[in-house]
């Protein structure tokens, strides 16, 4: 239990509070949760570090735009 909010999980209002996951980044297979950016690609979902770390090759992989 918390020792400021006094809940388990974290109430909302608490600053140890990280959100509730709503989706797997497509990079890091981690949870993003309801309160981190995350960027869409396509049909995949990001954590904005992730794509930071991306290199040019593999965004254009992932819009998939093709060579010509």
């Amino acid at each position: 239990m918390c020792y400021i909010c006094n809940s388990s999980p974290h109430l909302s209002i608490c600053p140890f509070y990280k959100g509730t996951p709503k989706l797997k980044c497509a990079s890091c297979d981690g949870e993003i949760l309801e309160s981190e950016v995350s960027y869409k690609l396509k049909n995949h979902i990001f954590h904005r570090d992730c794509l930071r770390e991306l290199n040019g090759i593999d965004v254009i992989e992932e819009l998939e735009i093709k060579p010509i």
